[in-house]
């Protein structure tokens, strides 16, 4: 995790609009809130340091300055999702199938997953018990699989907002 990832993470429980206005690019802003705060140099480092070992008064104070900039900090937060979904857009109108290609190939790899652990090995299984043939099929551990399936058809929508407005896939 990169350093920002990490006061980011040091935030969120306490000053969540503060953690959720870091993104790529806006180090300098909240970086300047912080360093302005805690009188050091806006260096993450030095502030990271500084949230580490911050007491509870400190936390007290932050959040009433995370409610003085909440405006600012709502807005960089708004900022950084409208920018990651212009890039989601830009992606799925690629007519290059490398760049609009990549999220349909994932969802049919979890469907794929899905559907041999769940429909594929199950059949196996019965066909086998019916052939009186002693053999398990192997059940695969899909713990890691199912976060991303539900991240993905989290995103699902989006598809169905494009295929409204026309965007053609070509994939």
């Amino acid at each position: 995790m990169d350093i920002w990832g990490s006061i980011k993470s040091l935030l969120s429980a306490g000053v969540p609009l503060l953690a959720n206005a870091i993104f790529p690019g806006s180090g300098g802003v909240v970086g300047g809130i912080l360093s302005n705060f805690f009188g050091c140099d806006n260096n993450p480092e030095t502030i990271k340091e500084k949230l580490e070992s911050m007491t509870p008064d400190q936390l007290m104070e932050l959040k009433k300055l995370e409610l003085k900039h909440r405006d600012r900090l709502i807005e960089l937060g708004f900022e950084a999702r409208k920018a990651q979904t212009d890039i989601n857009m830009q992606e799925a109108k690629s007519p290059r199938l490398w760049n609009s290609g990549w999220r349909p190939f994932i969802g049919w790899v979890c469907g794929t997953g899905l559907a041999c652990n769940y429909v594929l090995t199950p059949i196996i299984a019965f066909v086998l018990a019916l052939l009186n043939i002693n053999v398990v099929p192997p059940k695969f551990d899909i713990s890691d699989l199912l976060p991303l399936v539900i991240s993905l058809l989290g995103l699902g929508g989006l598809r169905t907002y494009e295929k409204k407005k026309g965007v053609n896939g070509r994939h």
